[in-house]
């Protein structure tokens, strides 16, 4: 993961992030959509001076979600891996015993 990771975002280090307010976003919604397909631009929609929202190219929303699902999957695993290495102290219980266990 840590190189594909690197690789990609490099890519991303490019970016200048654009910030508009939600009314200009509004007024210009088609040039901002046509920066968005053409040169994978990165918006940022601000209310109030506040950012409430990013767009990006699908290509780009695409790229986070599978390194988003990458991260989940290393954490999973890291879990996995952590309660095998609890259990595997010795000690087992049997299914009745487990049972009792969770009444008490």
């Amino acid at each position: 993961m840590d190189s594909t990771f690197a690789k990609a975002t490099s890519q991303f280090d490019r970016h200048e992030v654009v910030r508009v307010s939600i009314t200009e976003f509004r007024d210009k919604f088609r040039e901002i959509l046509q920066g968005i397909r053409e040169n994978d631009d990165w918006v940022v929609l601000t209310e109030d001076g506040e950012a409430v929202a990013a767009t990006i190219s699908i290509e780009a929303f695409e790229f986070f979600l599978r390194m988003y699902e990458q991260v989940e999957d290393e954490i999973d695993l890291a879990a996995v891996r952590k309660a095998k290495e609890e259990s595997d102290d010795g000690e087992t219980m049997t299914l009745e015993e487990f049972k009792r266990e969770l009444d008490d």
